[in-house]
């Protein structure tokens, strides 16, 4: 009885480790298209002369992150996103309860 029960334990914990691994991966895949979006959007701004760091701020927002840095002043552009990994587990450690990712661009000026 005491084997089946430490048996049952073990299989849902692991369960609950694979729920969170799958929540991280598809967090920072999440993360680093957020952090490329925000990374087009700041660039296109810069070159249209509109604020860089509002286009990337708005886009992170929109896509349910949260805008930690932005190099703007001079393509290329460089962001840093965050965003919070989503878990059944309650609160985890800050090290691993949300994903940072970067994202890198500039605009290549039109030929002729």
């Amino acid at each position: 009885m005491l084997g089946t029960a430490v048996g049952l334990l073990v299989a849902v914990v692991l369960v609950a480790v694979a729920i969170h691994v799958g929540a991280l991966l598809i967090t920072r895949a999440r993360a680093s298209t957020a952090a490329d979006h925000a990374a087009l959007a700041a660039a296109t701004a810069l070159a249209h002369g509109d604020d860089p760091v509002d286009a990337a701020r708005q886009v992170t927002s929109a896509l349910g992150a949260r805008l930690v840095s932005c190099a703007c002043a001079a393509a290329p552009v460089r962001v840093a996103v965050e965003l919070e990994v989503p878990t059944p587990l309650g609160r985890l450690p800050d090290s691993i309860s949300a994903v940072r990712a970067t994202g890198h661009a500039g605009l290549v000026p039109a030929p002729g």
